[in-house]
């Protein structure tokens, strides 16, 4: 702390109150991860081909103009997400592999010890 001191005089601080952002779990992140590679393998896409469908089903999608020709790219990244709209995205995985009749375990609640 003494050594910041001289820094925080010559450059000042500056203060920011915002409200905390509740970002995805980790138990969100790998249930998603795991069972989007497992949905892949049966439909023969790789797990990041799962992941740009599910983000544009999720989410919304553009048309981009690129050097490869038109592409289309998801509005949002699964980055950006909070906890709740992770959920989204974990649920349009069991919808959408439901529907191909690939059933994926609903997840287990938190532990609320």
């Amino acid at each position: 702390m003494q050594r910041m001191m001289p820094k925080l005089k010559e450059k000042g601080v500056e203060l920011c109150i915002q409200p905390v952002k509740e970002e995805r779990t980790g138990c969100q992140e790998r249930y998603y991860r795991k069972w989007a590679r497992e949905f892949g393998k049966f439909t023969g896409n790789t797990p990041d081909e799962i992941h740009e469908i599910m983000l544009a089903r999720t989410y919304g999608s553009e048309q981009i103009e690129t050097k490869f020709g038109v592409m289309n790219r998801p509005v949002q990244r699964s980055a950006d997400q909070s906890k709740s709209s992770y959920s989204d995205l974990i649920e349009t995985l069991i919808r959408e592999s439901a529907e191909m009749q690939f059933i994926i375990p609903p997840p287990k609640p938190p532990n609320l010890e």
